[in-house]
C-alpha cells in the first residue's frame, strides 16, 4: 500500500507519473477514500454529516467493512466530499457499485450534481421532480 506522504513526496521528486497512477489504482476502497480525504484535507465527520449518512453506518462505508455495491451511498459521500466524476467513477468501481451513465436518466441527473458541485438536497429534488427514485440513506 502507497500512503499519501509517499506520493507527496514522490511528486515533489518528480518520480515517474505511471509508476504513481499504477500504486494509486492498486489502492482498495477505503485506502483510495483515504487518500481523497487527506488530499482534500477532509475529515470523515464533516464529510459523514454532510453526505447525511446514518453516522456509525457511514464510517464503517469508509473504513470498507459496509456499503458494497452501495452505488447512492458512495455517491454521497463523493457528493459531499466535492470529488470530480473521475474520482468518483473510481470509488464506484473499486466498491462494486457500477458506474453512473449518462444514458440513465437517474444517473444523468446524479453526473449533473457532481459537475456543478450541488448538495444532495439539491440533486435530491431534482430526481424528485423528474420522477426518480431519491437518493437512499
Amino acid at each position: 500500500m502507497i500512503l499519501t506522504e509517499e506520493i507527496e513526496n514522490a511528486l515533489k521528486n518528480e518520480t515517474d507519473i505511471d509508476e504513481l497512477l499504477k500504486q494509486i489504482h492498486n489502492m482498495d476502497f477505503s485506502q483510495y477514500i483515504h487518500y481523497l480525504l487527506k488530499k482534500y484535507n477532509l475529515k470523515e465527520a464533516d464529510i459523514i454529516k454532510k453526505s447525511g449518512l446514518e453516522r456509525t453506518y457511514g464510517y464503517k462505508i469508509i473504513r470498507g467493512e459496509k456499503g458494497k455495491n452501495a452505488k447512492d451511498k458512495i455517491y454521497r459521500l463523493a457528493l459531499a466530499m466535492g470529488l470530480s466524476q473521475k474520482e468518483t467513477s473510481h470509488l464506484l468501481s473499486l466498491n462494486n457499485a457500477g458506474d453512473l451513465y449518462a444514458l440513465n436518466g437517474r444517473d444523468l441527473i446524479m453526473l449533473k450534481g457532481l459537475l456543478k458541485k450541488q448538495t444532495i438536497e439539491q440533486v435530491n429534488i431534482e430526481l424528485y421532480e423528474k420522477g426518480f427514485e431519491p437518493l437512499k440513506d
